[in-house]
């Protein structure tokens, strides 16, 4: 079991907190505050799906599996970081810092990612800034990583799991609603 220092919390989600993992720095764990909660099993099972179809993980944290905590059970990821070494930031940080580096390539970076879900087939629940990380590969390039959010709302069976071109379609509509409103953000 492990022993979570809450020292090392890196943010908290409407459903679980984040932490960096106590034993390797470059894996994060998410721990649900409600034990109970349908959600930690839902996207354990998606995750699982996307290991099994073997999908590129270049713009998705990876998962590492489920560990056992003494905060409860917590799904380990990849922790996305900067060449710095720093934590990545969320486009909502960009969004409200843009004096920070809103440049061309964030936004290109952000194009990128369409292309990336449609080709993985990854379902979205929502897409929303602070579901997204700007990786910074170097000071001039980065790319942008998902980091939460990703599956199903219920444990039903799911045909966009298994019929590209419905998975097309609810990627597709999924984006334009985060496009629609990242628009207005942005301004």
């Amino acid at each position: 079991m492990l022993t979570i220092d809450t020292s090392l919390l890196i943010g908290k989600g409407a459903n679980r907190y984040c932490y960096q993992h106590p034993q390797d720095a470059n894996k994060c764990i998410k721990i649900g505050i409600d034990q109970n909660s349908p959600n930690d099993k839902l996207e354990k099972k998606y995750y699982q799906l996307l290991l099994k179809r073997n999908i590129s993980w270049n713009m998705l944290a990876k998962y590492c599996g489920e560990e056992n905590t003494d905060l409860g059970k917590g799904l380990v990821f990849e922790l996305i970081r900067d060449f710095s070494g720093q934590v990545s930031n969320t486009l909502e940080y960009y969004t409200e810092n843009a004096s920070q580096i809103f440049s061309d390539d964030l936004f290109d970076a952000l194009l990128l990612l369409k292309p990336y879900l449609i080709e993985q087939q990854i379902i979205l629940r929502n897409l929303k800034p602070y579901n997204l990380v700007y990786q910074r590969i170097n000071k001039e390039e980065g790319k942008m990583v998902i980091i939460d959010n990703i599956g199903h709302h219920n444990s039903l069976f799911h045909l966009t799991d298994y019929i590209k071109s419905l998975a097309v379609k609810d990627i597709l509509k999924k984006w334009n609603k985060f496009e629609s409103s990242f628009i207005k953000l942005s301004k």
